[in-house]
């Protein structure tokens, strides 16, 4: 039997870091985060709109394309006015009106008439530009199509697929045939570019061993020439404006800019000053400019006759995505979260046209219902208003940290909780635990009341990633599990470290009897433990689960516990308490990987990584119901407590609002 390490230390106090919020919400604010377009069955809301995939301007440079996670957004470029949403449907005939499926690169036509779009669905899709009507699709990749790109002259769009289908497709447009097949890549397509005399058509891939550039004869449709970068993976492809010049933008130990000869097949030179993997190459209308921007945030503005740097945007955040407007004096810069809109003369940003709910990994309803909280994969915190569906106030990540070649690496919220009386929150990010404590401001003379939340204090003492934190029922603990194979509790009030409890692998979920005297964790070892949540004295031992404990959860009753498992152990389990003894298995298709009981215990909720959400009748012990709303993984899941909204997160970058009817009224 394993043993707890008993410790006792105190908190580390931090700067105090308040938020303040007026108790009426700032609609204005509020609006861009929640939308009502394009909601499944049942759901009342959907707060975010996806994370942001590829950006393209109209040809007449009036509206900017933004694909996402839940489909295409268009914007008008001059009032910054989000105009309309065109959502594609899952072809399941099962999923078809629920489900929107997330789009990745995106182009307009050399007309401006038609847009095409990339789905991970696999499907190459035409819509009219203007109406959003989907006018045609093209299929034939496996699994996912990821890059798109159209020939100078329009009548042919190549398509490249991803990991599982690494090859790149020409399709004409007027028949929606398939002409060509070009196969060789051994990865993900990771970039595809027209030469503007529409003879060559590149493209990228990042296999496993060389990383190479392939180019193809459009005409003879055969392979013409493989350009090797070796150990430095192509994230983005452009030509020169007379085609002789290709131009890739490179990351890892590379991170720079280099220039391919064309007829020559040869690397001319190499554009230096880059600190980031290069993620986007774009050239100006006129040919005058190349601009290339990275993973650091900056943009780098290259004269294309002499090769000199001529001027640089310090962008807020990563860039991964840049486009020249056609007038070429607006560049847009955007990133998964956001996009900026730039001036290209002065150097200065225009404005921002949108502004994104990065994933939300944790989900948690404050104890009155009326606040949702979800941690983001950015290391933010928003607060919602349940009724309005509206966003109050975003408590900030902690600064970045650098990650290697990849850039800046986020305090990912990867749990959040409620303390019982709703007056502290509890984050994760990194190796710590923050605090936040409600306090509520009196109103002054021209000021409506406030709630300020203020970081009263970070707890240390893992020394690996904290996946999951939790309340005791009574609030007057704290018990937080980690990658370094540990659970440690916390007395709530005053911070001092109480006990450790060892695991043989990483600590991914835990949770409170309703009783408050029994901690059950879950590792990846496949074990649960039950300790004693005081003494943290070991109590029992739960096997069958095969595979990692992702998700643990009381009944309300504390009578069952109920497991899920990772992606080689798609199921959930039911455990009597008491006894130890497994009672009940639930299958799915796909990793369920967030599960929770509603208040009233008779519906148990799975999140499945397929964006799924499965409900269970717990007396009949059958599947009853299930969502279809997301277009990616669900990340985590919340009932409020009065059993009738139901929240979800996914990696898809939103948080729906589900209308739920629970089984017997619960008084919270």
């Amino acid at each position: 039997m394993k043993h707890s390490t008993l410790f006792f230390y105190t908190l580390t106090i931090a700067t105090i870091l308040c938020v303040s919020t007026p108790l009426h919400l700032r609609t204005a604010a509020a609006a861009p985060y929640s939308t009502q377009i394009a909601l499944p069955e049942d759901a009342k809301a959907r707060l975010g709109k996806g994370s942001i995939n590829a950006i393209a301007y109209s040809p007449n440079g009036t509206r900017l394309a933004v694909s996402s996670t839940l489909g295409i957004w268009m914007y008008d470029t001059h009032s910054g006015e989000e105009l309309e949403v065109f959502v594609a449907r899952n072809a399941d005939a099962a999923i078809m009106q629920t489900a929107p499926v997330s789009i990745g690169d995106i182009a307009f036509s050399p007309d401006g008439r038609t847009l095409a779009s990339a789905g991970y669905d696999s499907v190459v899709r035409l819509w009219d530009a203007v109406t959003g009507e989907q006018k045609a699709i093209f299929t034939g990749h496996e699994r996912s199509a990821i890059q798109i790109a159209f020939s100078p002259d329009g009548q042919t769009l190549a398509s490249g697929g991803g990991y599982w289908d690494p090859t790149v497709r020409l399709w004409d447009i007027s028949s929606g045939r398939q002409n060509a097949i070009f196969t060789g890549h051994e990865s993900a397509i990771t970039s595809l570019a027209f030469s503007p005399d529409g003879q060559t058509l590149a493209s990228a891939s990042n296999g496993n061993e060389v990383k190479m550039i392939r180019l193809w004869d459009t005409a003879s449709k055969q392979q013409k020439a493989i350009l090797t970068t070796h150990n430095a993976p192509v994230y983005s492809l452009t030509f020169s404006p007379d085609s002789r010049i290709l131009i890739s933008g490179e990351g890892y130990d590379r991170r720079t800019v280099r220039l391919w000869d064309v007829s020559s097949l040869q690397k001319k030179q190499t554009l230096p000053g880059h600190q980031g993997n290069v993620y986007s190459v774009v050239f100006s209308p006129d040919g005058q400019t190349l601009a290339s921007g990275d993973s650091d945030g900056h943009v780098f503005l290259w004269d294309t006759v002499s090769w000199e740097q001529k001027a640089s945007i310090a962008h807020t955040t990563d860039v991964q995505h840049i486009a020249f407007s056609p007038d070429g004096r607006t560049l847009a810069i955007a990133n998964s979260a956001e996009v900026h809109l730039w001036d290209v003369v002065q150097a200065v940003p225009i404005r921002q046209l949108t502004k994104r709910l990065d994933a939300p990994l944790s989900v948690a309803f404050s104890p009155d219902g009326s606040t949702l909280a979800s941690g983001s994969r950015d290391g933010s915190v928003q607060l919602w208003n349940v009724r309005k569906q509206q966003l109050i106030t975003s408590l900030p990540a902690p600064p970045r940290l650098r990650y290697g070649s990849w850039g800046w690496h986020p305090w990912r919220v990867e749990s959040i909780a409620f303390s019982p009386n709703g007056k502290m929150l509890a984050t994760t990010g990194n190796y710590q635990v923050y605090l936040w404590e409600r306090v509520p401001q009196q109103p002054g003379l021209q000021t409506p009341p406030t709630v300020q939340w203020c970081q009263t204090s970070v707890l240390t003492g893992h020394n690996n990633i904290v996946f999951t934190v939790a309340f005791s029922p009574d609030g007057s603990l704290i018990a937080s599990g980690s990658g370094d194979r540990t659970v440690k509790i916390f007395d709530t009030e005053s911070g001092q470290h109480k006990v450790t409890i060892t695991h043989d692998r990483y600590v991914r979920s835990i949770a409170f009897s309703p009783d408050g005297t029994t901690l059950a964790s879950g590792s990846d070892d496949g074990a649960i433990q039950l300790w004693d949540a005081v003494t943290g004295e070991q109590k029992s031992t739960l096997t069958g689960q095969s595979t990692w404990v992702t998700s643990l959860a009381f009944s309300p009753d504390g009578q069952v516990l109920a497991s899920g498992g990772n992606w080689r152990d798609k199921s959930v389990m039911l455990w009597d308490v008491r006894t130890g003894t497994r009672k009940t298995t639930f299958t799915h298709t796909a990793e369920l990987r967030s599960i929770v009981f509603s208040p009233d215990g008779h519906t148990l909720a799975g999140g499945g990584s397929d964006g799924a959400i499965l409900l269970w009748d717990m007396q009949t012990k059958t599947r009853k119901r299930i969502y279809r709303g997301h277009a990616e993984s669900i990340t985590s899941m919340a009932f409020s407590p009065d059993g009738r909204t139901f929240a979800s997160g996914s990696y898809d970058s939103t948080v729906v609002l589900w209308e739920f009817e629970p089984t017997v009224e619960v008084i919270p």
